[in-house]
């Protein structure tokens, strides 16, 4: 009975699988910038693949591995039990994450959504997906199960919302703590005459919305409110621009991804707009995510070889953007008429992996660190429950580390607590988003002309006073928070 649940493998998927006694399902991007081809409905659908190899995202998956790996070598969790995972590069392409996302359900290369095709759920938990949009999709049919679903970076608002997505949890903060922020910092300074700019898409609207109901609700006025039109080639930036040089509002509160405002600062430049403070995940004054940074990552960051391993093609890709070289085939020589740099292999990595800007730059790689610690933690609750009054099921009964069912480990999950030594607990509230720290900087220009973030208060939810701010440390490019106020 259990065969009729298979199909034959797909092989338009990459990933790489670690067997263990206990496995998580990942799905995440190695590489991004989907290339779509043209479909005909009279053969199978051609394979969807990237071109860009993303180093931001190799990190990502190797500070997974270096969880597990850390994981394992831990006596005092799960003991005498190994962790294994199935991991697929999703290119953050959506019928990649749901077909990941199956297989875990079933373990098997079937179509059909139903977890009881196997005796044993092989996979009690996935890790992923890493964009908001994507993982609503996966939450739906997830959910549909009770199947534990953890995010390490979708951040949109809608996910909150536990009777539409009822096992899905972030290690990421909800985007709605970040516009309440917003919103707060606008006030705290006495602007009331602001604009507001965002994206034309749900990150955007949703994001907006609880911004621009704070401001109205304190008595402040917007002057203006416009879109970034994702879909136009030129984002609507002349309009936009125009509206923002125009209006007599130097404050405006800005709700949108950088990629997508980037035109937006293109076209303030052609057009000489000046005078103005922009507000926001990118701003003048601007809110990011607190960083934590992993003890042991980088060293072993600084241990990979571009060599024959599970992830050696991953691994020579990173290879070579690292150090801006390239592999040569065997027995090809370099040609004299387009001489490139050869990767050698024995680069020394870890003069890079030292660097104060690489390290910085691993930080958001705690939030993957963190999903997968809370999901094993969970899963050791789970193992230690003893039958009587511990038992947290019916009659006082415990779960099965060997026959999970998924709502038994989302019951854990709920609950787990973990304090990690690294100036954290990880806990889930009832909405599944996790206690949030805010680092709020004021983006300066040094004399030599670069641009440097100065760190001059927090955001945090969970405190008695969430924001603190040393308004001493902010570079007014009008002369004082006074004179912008109106």
């Amino acid at each position: 009975m259990d065969q009729m649940c298979r199909l034959p493998p797909k092989q338009d998927q990459e990933g790489i699988r670690q067997p263990g006694d206990i496995m998580i399902g990942v799905l995440l991007p190695i590489n991004s910038e989907a290339i779509y081809q043209k479909l005909a409905f009279d053969v199978h659908p051609p394979k969807t693949s990237c071109k860009f190899f993303n180093l931001e995202y190799y990190h990502r998956f190797q500070a997974f591995l270096f969880t597990v790996e850390q994981i394992n070598k831990d006596p005092n969790i799960l003991p005498n039990m190994t962790v294994g995972f199935q991991m697929y590069d999703t290119c953050e392409i959506p019928h990649y994450e749901l077909q990941g996302a199956l297989q875990f359900l079933t373990d098997s290369s079937t179509t059909i959504a139903n977890n009881r095709c196997n005796s044993r759920l092989l996979f009690p938990a996935v890790v992923g997906s890493t964009v908001s949009a994507n993982s609503i999709i996966l939450a739906h049919v997830l959910g549909t199960f009770r199947y534990p679903q953890i995010s390490p970076f979708s951040s949109v608002s809608l996910l909150s919302n536990r009777r539409m997505f009822p096992s899905f949890f972030r290690t990421a903060l909800s985007d709605y703590y970040m516009s309440i922020g917003m919103a707060e910092l606008v006030l705290k300074f006495g602007w009331t005459w602001i604009g507001l700019l965002t994206l034309d898409n749900d990150y955007g609207l949703q994001g907006i919305q609880p911004i621009k109901e704070e401001i109205i609700k304190a008595g402040a006025c917007v002057a203006f409110m416009e879109y970034i039109r994702i879909g136009q080639p030129d984002r609507n930036a002349p309009h936009i621009v125009k509206v923002i040089k125009e209006s007599t509002a130097t404050v405006v509160v800005v709700y949108a991804i950088e990629v997508e405002f980037v035109p937006i600062l293109n076209e303030m430049l052609k057009q000489n707009v000046t005078g103005k403070i922009f507000i926001g995940n990118y701003g003048s004054l601007s809110f990011i995510i607190y960083g934590y940074s992993i003890r042991g990552l980088s060293q072993f960051l600084a241990k990979i070889r571009p060599i024959t391993s599970p992830t050696a093609k991953w691994n020579k890709m990173m290879w070579k953007t690292v150090f801006n070289c390239q592999f040569l085939p065997e027995n090809q020589t370099v040609s004299l008429e387009n001489p490139v740099k050869i990767c050698t292999g024995l680069e020394n990595l870890e003069n890079v992996t030292k660097n104060p800007n690489y390290i910085s730059s691993l930080k958001p790689t705690y939030y993957i660190y963190a999903a997968v610690q809370i999901i094993v933690k969970a899963l050791d609750d789970l193992r230690n429950c003893k039958i009587g009054d511990d038992g947290p099921f019916s009659h006082g009964t415990c779960a099965n580390i060997w026959n999970i069912k998924p709502w038994q480990l989302v019951y854990y999950i709920r609950r787990v607590k973990i304090n990690q030594n690294m100036e954290k607990e990880n806990f889930f509230d009832e909405k599944g988003n996790p206690p949030g720290l805010y680092s709020i900087v004021n983006w300066q220009l040094e004399a030599d002309g670069t641009l440097t973030h100065v760190n001059i208060g927090t955001y945090n939810i969970s405190a008695p006073l969430p924001m603190t701010i040393n308004s001493s440390l902010i570079a007014w490019k009008l002369g004082g928070s006074k004179e912008v106020n109106r």
